[in-house]
């Protein structure tokens, strides 16, 4: 009889134990399926807004551009403080964006670097320096390159590297009006170097 009393006592406990247990796994079930939630919900603003800032900063790439073929340095200078901020943005809300870097040794050898993954907010001197050796000199205005994987400037032939961005709206390259240093990355964009002579401004085209 005792022992009877002592198995129907055991079960009743494992079944106290088995009924709290649940209770417990559906309730931290319940709370990690609303923190799921709330993380994919957060992860779908941080997209949005990181998609804004990238449009935004690629408006302001233009307006830069713009703004230095015109030789508005006064505008220029105001937009390069506000890329600048910009740039601190993007590397805060993090994110990575593909983008095509050509480098043309102005001998005929062109080599690609398509579907370069790069943080948001990467310069094209960060790129550039992520793919080649790069040496180049600091300036107040910005960076300026002097010579790629060895092949430097020769001021004697006029030969100097030159960056140029394809503007897929007008199907034509733009020769870029910014310091490399200054000019923050889109995502997709396609940006070539090129070795060439300078002698005739401006240069030819890719």
């Amino acid at each position: 009889m005792s022992k009877s009393r002592n198995v129907w006592i055991l079960t009743g406990l494992i079944l106290i134990w088995a009924i709290i247990a649940t209770g417990i796994c559906v309730k931290y079930y319940g709370e990690n399926a609303m923190l799921q939630r709330t993380v994919e919900s957060q992860a779908e603003r941080l997209g949005k807004i990181r998609m804004e800032v990238e449009n935004a900063t690629e408006r302001l790439m233009r307006a830069s551009e713009e703004a230095g073929e015109e030789k508005a340095y006064g505008t220029l200078t105001i937009l390069q403080e506000i890329s600048e901020n910009m740039m601190k943005i993007q590397k805060i809300i993090g994110g990575k964006i593909k983008v095509n870097l050509a480098i043309d040794y102005g001998n005929g050898t062109r080599k690609w670097y398509n579907n370069t993954l790069v943080e948001s907010g990467t310069t094209l001197l960060d790129l550039t320096i992520k793919v080649a050796n790069v040496n180049y000199t600091s300036y107040h205005y910005g960076a300026f390159l002097n010579a790629i994987n060895g092949v430097e400037n020769n001021p004697k032939t006029n030969n100097y590297w030159l960056w140029w961005r394809w503007n897929g709206k007008n199907k034509e390259w733009r020769l870029g009006s910014l310091a490399c240093d200054k000019y923050i990355l889109s995502n997709g964009e396609t940006i070539i170097w090129i070795y060439e002579n300078t002698f005739q401004w401006p240069p030819k085209p890719p």
